[in-house]
């Protein structure tokens, strides 16, 4: 049991690291517009982050988690096809995402 938590601690541990490095660009000023999309939509401003999303892939076209949180808020907003099309430009800029 001891050996399960600790191992699910780890496993907790690599996800958190994964994700961070997922969600950084290596450009701090991209980074910093990447960050406060992600707060819109903490707080449930999904067109806010929509839009933040959006000058994110304008300033880093290459950025697959900036695409992928893009997807997110469209189909959140109802706009599957644009969601789809998003998607479809994760895979091919990340195909393991």
């Amino acid at each position: 049991l001891l050996m399960d938590f600790a191992e699910d601690g780890l496993r907790a541990a690599a996800e958190t690291a994964l994700l961070r490095l997922w969600e950084q660009t290596g450009d701090p000023k991209v980074d910093a517009v990447f960050q406060d999309a992600m707060r819109s939509m903490d707080r449930g401003q999904y067109k806010e982050a929509l839009a933040a999303f959006t000058k994110v892939t304008e300033l880093a076209p290459n950025f697959a988690e900036a695409w992928n949180k893009r997807a997110n808020m469209l189909g959140t907003l109802q706009r599957h096809d644009e969601a789809i099309a998003n998607c479809m430009k994760v895979l091919e800029l990340k195909p393991r995402h």
